[in-house]
């Protein structure tokens, strides 16, 4: 969980400032849905049955980090986002 807080606060660290954070954004969108999902499926898992009906509102919390992934993209695709920026490659869409 460390590393997710570090790349999260360090994403929203440079965006108080005037300079371009994809990288520090991407690793954060790569790291943190695997978080929320470890978080949310544990909790799930303590609260039993109660935490896996539909009105509870865990239930709802893991089916929104399932969304989170897809929308924000995955961690996987984030991976070469995050290579290009740490070898200074330009990105696809500017060749």
């Amino acid at each position: 969980m460390l590393k997710e807080q570090f790349a999260l606060m360090q994403a929203a660290e440079d965006m108080g400032f005037d300079s371009v954070n994809v990288l520090e954004a991407s690793m954060a969108k790569a790291v943190a849905p695997a978080a929320a999902f470890e978080a949310t499926q544990l909790g799930m898992e303590l609260l039993g049955e109660v935490g896996a009906r539909g009105d509870h509102r865990i239930e709802a919390l893991f089916r929104d980090v399932k969304a989170m992934d897809s929308v924000e993209g995955t961690g996987k695709m984030q991976r070469p986002v995050m290579a290009r920026q740490l070898v200074n490659l330009p990105s696809k869409r500017s060749s």
